[in-house]
Parts: structure tokens; sequence; C-alpha cells
């Protein structure tokens, strides 16, 4: 009996052995072995698990039976109260008793190190007792059942009790009692474990420890032991959250004496002085629950009164604090014959479990066992770690100077504002304005060096109905510095009519460089009818710079002249950028915006930061972004992630940052301009102002949540830019600072100005009207200035130095009347150099755009070398082909092996990944290829008399008249009936061409591709097993004139499409010709960043033609007839019906590549599929 069950152990123990050993060599076979894929090779090894799987559920299901029918053999032979039998061999062990029935329940059934401590026998039978019951208990040492694939798998000895009744087996589930059973432990379960430290010193410090619970058949065995002498830790649990002082389920320390204090306190018989160690065990509930682990430093040890110093020494960590944890998961579990799976219903662990072995109740009986699992140790990180910090000092410090670089400029701009604070809008009051009419003019210094006068400035307006007098502005004040905007008042006793020239000029009576002036434009409103003149200056009125003259006339601008690209676009460019760069517009923000410099400096400050954590936030990691190509601008670089990137991060910050400066910008200021000026405009005295109409814009307070948002949205994304970095670490957090900083410089100095010159052009074609009131927009000034005249007319009614400063102007206006003609030509020279220099930039920027996508379409770099591969690949030794012996020999060596190719470049099999290309490793079948065989009719011509002898059969040349047609079975008998030729093996059954209107061309003549024709199957065995087939039947023979090999290629690395056709011509007496056709063409959009470019070129150009055409549409309605009379307008024709005609071919070609690829996709007449149709 010995030796069977000894057999038994064996039979258990084998099959595990030659799994491992298979395994081993499995494995390694297979990763060896690169003709099978990871997918081929995962399927592989779950065949063999499987398998193995199988042969072992065979094995324990046969070594159960044999141990049944021992314990049969032995228990039949025994009487009730005979000694029990205990059998242990090999790993196994069997214990058979038999009892009296009444003397059943509460005894305890032991192996040698396990037992099940059975219930009551009323808990077992209830009021019935049995004559006798015998026991079963049987345990392996290793678990037999091993192909569970659950939550639980047992890594202990499994114990298996089986109790018959009269010998009859009793099942027995959901007992009032329980079956405590004790099961060992298996052999090398070790717990894992973990060292906590804490600096010195380390008191108060803790630390958290987090355990899942799942149920109640489970638990935790955690051991907490200190590696420092004379140092208390305080060890607290809780249940669903961290415990403290008040709130634990559990509370102990642990310490370790010194040396001395521990002898003394053995000496004296304390045995519960040393806790050396903590061991918990933490029970599950009915739930899934969360477990706190609270470890604290309480501080050092009070007892035997030993200094410090001395306990240092011999702690084996003396600069930190530290203590080790251990933790294991036991769990109780039975095995479910049905499922085939360890479970745990019905079992709870007992809560005085060790490693060796665990105590488990439970309310049935099967083949029980226990689970030991030592999980990840969970950290809770509810906590912040800032020790990080130290090696992302290069964000920390990027952030910390962001933020004193800010409070620099603003104090800058906050003493530059009260200290060197300048007026550069001022009005002037020239009269009293007692005539009928009054008149503003505004007047705009240039903002060159310079450009500012000193000297004392007079004008003189011209109309067509009446003429201003010469007006002398002489006031104290200096007004027309550099970039100034003068608003000047006067009335007149005449109405000027329609302005139509204005004077300016000057005394030059300014020291040095402040002598001279330079005026940039102007505009004349006559405030009785509100019309608006507008004069475009641009010169220097000085006798040292320009042509020396200090007076001159400028005429009155057209409307073409007011909405022309050279005057609007400069100007409104120079506005823009004042105003709209965020960065630009802190120097040369226009002086009268509401928008102040501190406020954009903030605005700046949290688009910086903002921008920061919006590229932390969608950065994304190179290995899991697939970039499919880069487009590179000399030293610059971007792919279509990273502009993805970019717009993301921008989307992301675009609603705060326009919410703040829209709160800046529309917010009313607390202190409003002085009315005075405008009240004098319309007439009305001081005493009695205008009524004000309601205020426009937002409340005054909002400018203070704007400043809010500026706190909150840089400071929070500080914040979580250094979380970011922190996750990241130092290496990664370092790239991304210098990528981001390249990607925000690029943005400052490149997108944003192209943004505005964008948005330029956009509004100088567009809205050209609100782009003028916007260059000559009325800036209010602080205050209004009244001329000297208007006081000495009050005080005296004459002066004589106004009298002769007034005389000297008009002297000099006088002189200037000469120059109109000189003016009016300079203005329309400038304005036909500004529209002729910007027509040849858009037909310059026009041309590159169609040179960029023609080149998109001809760029035959990449055709060439695909090409030239299919060509040395697919025609190797096509020229010695010269009968059909050659021909069959060809395409089963050459061909099939181009094709589908057997063996890698070392002879070996192909890789698993190179499965499916063809023999170039680039290249794959668009689907398989293809025989198509033209040939001759018999009978055609009759053989000579005189030749017969030596010519048995008369061949003819191959024609339309003389090609063959039908249906042939196989040998090229001809099919006599309907089904013969419905059922004819393809090869062997005329097909139409696919492309009749385009020839094939061969050596001797040219073919319409129609003939017998057949794949060649979709592997090498089966393009070997029909090629055998036509060989054997003959289907090469005296009447075959032309044999076609055809073949579609595709390389996805390029993304083209490559059509091979081979022609061989078999001659009439012998011999064979060949030529080939290969042709590599694109069918659909380039993939990747640059073909998504070429997309939005092409669209850029619709929309261009478009807008061409309706311009050109719109000029010849007005011009009628004429226009056709123009040459170059006759050119222009020509050219939309040839840019209309390139659009409807391209259209052609998008429709047919489309119902190519469709053909192809779907499978349908790839037969006849050619690349002249795909073209």
């Amino acid at each position: 009996m010995s030796s069977l069950v000894e057999s038994v152990g064996f039979l258990l123990e084998e099959p595990e052995r030659d799994t491992q050993e298979d395994d081993g060599k499995l494995a390694s076979d297979l990763e060896e072995d690169q003709s099978l894929s990871p997918q081929e090779r995962l399927e592989k090894l779950e065949e063999k698990e499987q398998k193995k799987q199988t042969k072992r559920r065979k094995i324990v299901q046969e070594s159960r039976q044999v141990l049944d029918g021992l314990f049969d053999a032995v228990i039949g032979a025994m009487r009730p109260g005979d000694p029990a039998v205990t059998i242990d061999r090999r790993g196994v062990t069997l214990r058979a008793q038999r009892v009296w029935g009444d003397q059943f329940g509460g005894q305890v059934v032991q192996t040698g190190n396990g037992s099940f401590h059975v219930p009551s026998r009323a808990a077992l039978f209830g009021d019935y007792t049995p004559h006798n019951v015998a026991i079963k208990l049987t345990q392996f040492h290793l678990n037999p059942f091993t192909w569970g694939r659950g939550e639980y798998q047992t890594r202990s000895s499994v114990m298996e009790l089986s109790l018959l009744q009269n010998d009859i087996p009793v099942a027995f589930n959901n007992l009032t009692e329980d079956f405590n059973i004790t099961i060992p432990g298996g052999f090398g379960n070790d717990s894992a474990t973990t060292t906590i430290t804490f600096p010195a010193p380390g008191n108060q410090s803790s630390s958290y420890h987090l355990l899942k619970l799942n149920n109640t058949a489970e638990g935790f065995l955690v051991t907490i032991t200190p590696l420092n002498t004379s140092v208390v830790y305080g060890v607290w649990g809780r249940y669903g959250g961290r415990p403290d002082d008040q709130n634990y389920n559990m509370s102990m320390e642990t310490y370790i004496l010194p040396e001395q204090c521990a002898l003394m306190k053995t000496l004296s018989g304390d045995d519960d002085a040393e806790k050396t160690e903590a061991t918990m065990f933490i029970s599950g509930e009915d739930h899934p629950a969360d477990y706190y682990i609270k470890v604290h430093v309480l501080g050092t040890v009070t007892e035997c009164d030993i200094e410090e110093g001395a306990d240092k020494k011999e702690s084996p960590i003396n600069d930190v604090y530290a203590y080790r944890i251990q933790w294991a998961r036991l769990s109780c579990v039975y095995w479910s014959e049905t499922q085939e799976d360890w479970r745990t219903d019905g079992c709870t662990i007992n809560k005085q479990p060790t490693i060796a072995s665990t105590i488990c109740h439970c309310n049935h009986l099967t083949a029980f066992g226990t689970d030991f699992v030592t999980p990840p140790h969970r950290l809770d990180f509810r906590a912040l770690n800032y020790s990080g910090l130290r090696d992302n000092v290069a964000i920390v410090s990027t952030i910390i100077v962001a933020l004193c670089l800010y409070s620099f400029t603003l104090a800058l701009i906050k003493i530059a504002e009260r200290v060197g604070k300048r007026k550069l809008h001022h009005a002037v009051m020239l009269d009293d304005l007692q005539n009928g009419y009054r008149y503003r003019l505004l007047i705009w210094t240039g903002a060159a060096r310079h450009a500012g006068t000193e000297s004392t400035v007079a004008f003189k307006l011209l109309g067509d109905a009446a003429n201003s007098d010469v007006r002398v502005v002489n006031i104290a004040e200096k007004v027309f510095t550099q970039g100034s905007q003068v608003t000047l008042i006067f009335s007149a006793a005449e109405q000027l009519g329609n302005v139509e020239q204005l004077q300016l000029m000057h005394d030059s009576s300014g020291e040095g460089s402040r002598a001279s002036w330079h005026v940039e434009r102007a505009a004349v409103q006559d405030l009785t009818t509100g019309k608006l003149s507008y004069f475009f200056c641009g010169e220097w009125l000085a006798a040292d710079r320009g042509d020396g003259q200090v007076v001159k006339t400028f005429p009155v601008a057209s409307e073409e002249d007011l909405r022309s690209f050279g005057f609007l676009f400069p100007a409104s460019l120079r506005s823009n950028l004042a105003e709209e760069h965020l960065f630009l517009s802190i120097a040369i923000m226009p002086e009268d915006s509401i928008f102040t410099r501190s406020q954009r400096l903030g605005c700046c400050l949290s688009l910086l930061l903002m921008s920061m954590v919006s590229s932390a936030m969608w950065l994304r990691d190179e290995i899991k972004t697939q970039v499919v190509q880069a487009v590179s601008l000399g030293p610059f670089s971007f792919t279509l992630n990273g502009v993805y990137t970019g717009i993301m991060a921008s989307l992301t910050c675009l609603p705060v940052i326009g919410a703040i400066i829209l709160l800046f910008q529309y917010s009313r200021p607390s202190n409003k301009g002085n009315p005075r000026v405008r009240d004098v405009e319309m007439g009305v005295s001081a005493e009695a102002p205008t009524q004000q109409g309601p205020a426009k814009g937002l409340p005054h307070w909002c400018k203070y949540v704007a400043w809010v948002l500026v706190v909150l949205s840089a400071l929070g994304s500080a914040v979580f830019t250094v979380l970011y970095s922190l996750e990241w670490g130092k290496d990664k957090s370092e790239r991304w600072l210098s990528m981001y900083f390249l990607a925000f410089l690029a943005d400052i100095f490149v997108m944003q100005p192209g943004k505005i010159l964008l948005l330029t052009i956009v509004t100088c074609f567009v809205g050209k009207t609100q782009a003028v009131k916007k260059i000559f927009k009325k800036k209010w000034g602080p205050a209004l200035i009244k001329s000297s005249m208007v006081s000495s007319q009050r005080e005296t009614g004459f002066n004589c130095d106004v009298f002769r400063m007034r005389r000297k102007m008009e002297r000099l206006s006088m002189r200037s009347l000469a120059n109109i003609k000189q003016a009016r030509m300079r203005q329309r020279r400038d304005r036909r150099f500004g529209e002729t220099v910007w027509d040849i930039a858009w037909f310059c920027c026009f041309l590159l755009l169609v040179l960029s996508i023609v080149n998109e379409y001809h760029n035959t770099t990449e055709g060439f070398y695909q090409t030239l591969s299919t060509t040395n690949t697919f025609l190797q030794s096509v020229d010695d082909v010269n009968d059909h012996l050659t021909f069959w020999s060809w395409l089963n060596d050459t061909a099939l092996q181009s094709f589908y190719p057997e063996t890698s470049y070392n002879d070996d099999k192909p890789r698993w990944f190179e499965r499916g290309f063809t023999a170039d490793m680039q290249t794959v079948l668009v689907y398989p290829p293809s025989l198509i065989q033209g040939r001759v009719k018999q009978e055609l011509c009759a053989v000579p008399v005189t030749m017969q002898h030596s010519l048995g059969e008369c061949s003819p040349g191959y024609g339309e008249h003389a090609k063959e047609t039908g249906a042939f079975e196989e040998g090229w008998k001809r099919a006599r009936n309907t089904s013969t030729m419905e059922s004819a093996a393809p090869g062997w059954i005329h097909l139409p061409s696919g492309y009749p209107s385009l020839p094939i061309y061969g050596v001797t003549t040219h073919y319409w591709g129609d003939g017998f024709g057949l794949h060649l199957g979709k592997s090498a065995d089966e393009m070997r097993s029909i090629l055998a087939d036509l060989k054997a039947n003959r289907w090469i023979d005296k009447r075959t004139r032309v044999i076609f090999l055809e073949a579609m290629l595709y390389n996805g690395n390029v993304d083209l499409f490559t059509s091979l056709t081979v022609v061989f011509e078999f001659s009439e007496t012998a011999g064979v010709f060949s030529r080939h056709h290969v042709q590599t063409f694109r069918l659909h959009q380039r993939p990747g960043t640059i073909g998504y470019i070429y997309v939005l070129m092409e669209i850029i150009y619709v929309i261009i033609l478009l807008y061409t055409l309706w311009r050109e549409a719109t000029k010849a309605r007005a011009a009628g007839l004429a226009y056709l009379k123009g040459a170059w307008n006759i050119v222009e024709i020509f050219n939309f019906f040839v840019a209309f005609t390139v659009i409807a071919l391209y259209g052609f070609k998008i429709s047919y590549s489309s119902r190519a690829l469709a053909a192809i996709k779907e499978g349908k007449g790839v037969l006849h599929v050619s690349a002249k149709t795909l073209q």
C-alpha cells in the first residue's frame, strides 16, 4: 500500500517537473523562431498550456481514483474503534479510520502538521445517529489543482476530508458549526519587506501604509520592527480612514532597548520590558475595506536612565530613524469542483495565523488550502512630498525669475508713469470761436527721431468755396512733440466748402534739431456739416532735411488714395503692432489707451505661466506618439502632433487670457477725461456744459476682477507646473523647459507678428472704412490750451508781434502754392508705387504657392527609386527566357521567389514581420499576380505540299482576326456545351480586357489585354501548384503568341503603388521576345503632416483663384467690351481657363483613384486593374 501511495506522489510530481522543462524549452524555441509573430507565439503558448492542464487534470483524476480504491480496501477491513491507518509517502498522506456513530463529533482528525476539528454530531447529522462513520483524510503537500485561473491560488498544502455514513458518502453544506481546519503553509513563503526612514531627528514624524481587504476569508499579517535602539515607535490601525490619537481600532508600541538596559530588565524578571517588534493580524470584513496603519516616532526610551550618546553607537543607522515593515496576505480558499476554481465562499480566517500555518473556519467540506500573497507596497499619497524640488531646480528657478522680472518691470513702469509722463495729445483753441463756421484740424507728428518741433507753426486751408486765413499756433506749450497728435480748434467767417489743400509751415525758430518738423498725416473736419477731409503728408518741414522747405502744400486724399493698399497697410500695421502685440505694446502702446502698461504686463505674466502649465498638460510621451513625418524649415522642424499640442495648449489658455484682456480693455476708467474740449467745439460755455449720455463699457470694478484673475492664474499655473515637473523627473523637465521656451519665443517673434500681419492684410481688403477711421481716430487731450491770440484780443484788441508773425507766415504761404502740382504728382507716384510693390509681392506669394503644389505632384525621387527597386527585384534574368521551357523555369524560380519569398537574406525562414512582403522586403502584393495568354485560332492557314514533310502545322501571326476566344477544357479541348463553358477552369476561358482603349505594347506589335487569364494564388505553395497544373496540361503550345504577367505592388513606406507588366511574345517559328512596363504612382493624398499641409495649400489656392475671378469679373462688368481690348486681360482669361481645366482634371483623378482604391479593397475586378486605369 505504501508503494502505491508513493507511486501516486511520483505521478503528481512528474508532470510538474516535465512542465517546467517543457515551458523553458518551448519559450526558448518560440523566442528563437522569428518566423512566428508575437500573436502566433502567444497562441502556441496558450495551446501548450491547455494541453498541459488537460494532462494534469487527467493525472489528478486518476490519482484520486487510485487513492479512493486504496481507501476502500483499507476501510473495508477495518472495524469501528480500530486504530487509524496513516500512509505518508512522497508528499501524499492518506488517513483512514472508522468510529462508532454515537462517539463521533467534536474530535480532531490529524495528520503530521495539519488537522480538521470536526463539529458536533448534532450539527452534522441532527437527531439521527449513524451506526458508524468512516473518515478519509487526504493531504497533498503540493497543490494538485493547478488549472484554476481565478483571483486566488493555493500556495500551501491541500487538506481534503470525506465522511462516510454507513459506507455512504455524505455532503455537508451551510452547517451551523464550522470545521476548524489547520493548514500547513507552503515551502518558501516569505513576507514582503520594506524599510521606511525618517531624517534625524525624527521626533513627531509619521508614515502611513494602506492595505486593501476584500472579504472575511482573507487578512494581512503585518510585523513592524524598529531599526534604532532607544527609539519608541507608536503603531495605530484603523478601518476606513487614517488613525489618530482618538480614532483607532488598534494601538501598540515597539522599541529596542540598549543592551545594558535589556540585560537589567531580563535579570529583574521583567519579560515585557523589551518590545522588539509589533505583530498584528488584520482580518477582512463582509465588504471590501481599506485599512490604514500609522507608524509614529514618539521619542526616546526613558527607562534605565541611559544617556542617548551611548545608544547611538549601538544603532545600526546613525543618521536616520528607521523601521522595517513585513506584510503578507493570507486567505482561506477551497476547491470548487463545479467551477474548477479556488474560492472563499463560506470560509473565514482565524485571527491568530502564522507564516507556517493558517486556521480556517468553513461550513462545508471539500479540498481546502491557503493563499499566500505579498502584494505591492501601497503608500498613501495624500500628503505631497517636496523632496524632489532639489532635482527640478530648473523649472522652479524659471518661475521665480519670471516673478522677479515681473516685479522689477512693474516697478520701472510705475516710476516712469509718475516721473516722466508725457502728454502726447493736446487740444488748442486758436480764437474765441465767435465766427459762424467752426473747424477742427488734427495733425499727427511723426515717430522718427527729432520729428517734433519747438518752432512756431502755422497753417492755411484752401477750399472750393473759400480759403481760410493763415492761422498761427502761437502758444507757450510745446505741443508738436515726437509721436503727438494736436487738435486745433478755430472758426472762419465763411464756409470753406470742400477742403482741397492744406498748407503747413513754421518759422524755424526752434533751437538746433528742434527747428525741424516731420508731419505724418492730418485731417480736417467741418464741425457744422461733420465732413472729414484727409491728408497724406509724410514729409519733413526743415531747412536741413528733405528738400529744405519749411512750408509745404498737401492735396486732399481722394477716396482711391484712402483705400489704396500702399497707404492702409503700413499705417494699419503700425497701429496694430502697438495695440495688439501683447509684449511689444508694453513699450509702444498708444498713449490714450485705457489698457495700461502695468495691466498689459500682468497679462504677459499670466500668459507665460498659463502657457507653461497648458503645455505640460498636453505634453505627450514620444514613445506613445506616432510621428508620421516632420516638416523642416531651416533649423526648425515640426510635426502634426507638435502643432496639435500647441493648438490645444493655446485653446486651453485662451478663455482665461481673453477674459482678463477684455476686462482690462472695456472697463471704464475711474477719472474720465475733461469734457471741456468737446463742449467748446460744440459751442457750449463752461457754465453750461453738455449733457453727458450714459457711460459705455464695463464698470470700473471689473479691473479689480481682472487683477484677481491675473494673480490666481499665475500662482495656480506656477504650482501645477512644479507638480508636473515632480512627476516627470529632472531630465524630462529640463528637455520640456528648453522646448517650451523655443516655442514661446517663436510665438512672440514669429506667430504673434504673423497673426497681426494677416489681420492687417484682411482689414485692408475687407474693412477699409474702419481702417481709415482707426488711423485718423480723434484722441481727446487732457485739457484745452488757448492761443495767445485769444488772450491778446480779449485784453488789448491788437498785438503787433502776432500781426508780424501772421504776415510772415502769409508770405511763406504764397511761395508754397506753386508746388501743388509736384505734390499731386508725388502723391500719385507714391500710390502707384505702393500698389505695384503689393502686386509684385502678391504675385510672388501666389507663384510660390503654385510651385509648391506642383512640386508635390512632380517630385519623382521616391517614384524613381521605387521603380528601380521593382526592376532589380522582379525582372532578374527575364531576358534569358527564349522558349516555353525557360519561361516555366523563370516563373517557378525567379517570379515565384520574388512574389512569395521562402527564405530571407541569410537563407533562413522569413521572420514573422517579413511575411507578406515581396523579395525586396518593402512592397506587398495588392492582389495575387496573374497570367493572361493571347493565342491564335487553328487552321487559318495551310502548309504548302512541298513543306509538309518538315512542318506539320501552320501557325499564323497574332491579330484581331486571328485571336482565339471562347471556353476550353484543360488541354485546349473546346467546350461543346453551356454547362462545360460555365464550369471551365481559370485560365481556359477567354476574358475581355479591363482597359480596351489602352493598348499594351510588346516588341513586335501591340495588344489590348484580353485573353485567357487566371490568378497565381496567394502563397508560394498555391502558386507552385497552379504553375505545375498549367504546365502538365500544356497551357503553352504552338498557338500561344503572347503572355502577360501582371502584378500590383504597394510600398507603405512611401505610399506608392507600382504596376508591373511583363510581356512575353512567342513568335510563329521559335524564340521569345520580352518587354516590361513598370509604372509607379500615388492614388491618394500623401500621409502625415506634409499631406495635410499640401491639402491646406490646395484650399488656399482655390480661395485665391475664386477671389481673383470675382475681382476680374467686377472689373470686366465695369469696363464692358472695352475689357477685351487689353492684352493682359486676355492673358488673365486664358489663365483662368487653364486653372479651372487643371482643377477639373484633378477632380477626375481623385474620382478614379477613389474608385480604384474601392475596387482594390473589395477585391472586385482585380485581374484587369492596371496602372493605365489608375493614373
